[in-house]
């Protein structure tokens, strides 16, 4: 879960630098999982780490999904 977390992360600070924009710039993000307590337990740690503080100024809800795009898909 972690590491799927950090790829979207990774993957969303590519598409704002089209923009001209970056991780300080975002107000909030929705957050699709599977399994909301996998989730939960590394949600935290993944999220300081993508906006580089303790306490990431952006709304953030997670939504529980039965089914992602691609089977293979987490979040």
């Amino acid at each position: 879960m972690g590491d799927q977390s950090r790829q979207c992360y990774a993957d969303a600070t590519e598409f704002l630098k089209l923009f001209r924009a970056s991780a300080d710039d975002a107000v909030g993000e929705v957050i699709c999982v599977l399994d909301a307590d996998a989730a939960n337990a590394s949600a935290g740690p993944v999220r300081k780490e993508a906006y580089g503080r303790p306490d990431p100024q952006v709304a953030s809800p997670m939504i529980g999904t039965s089914g992602p795009a691609f089977p293979e898909l987490l979040v």
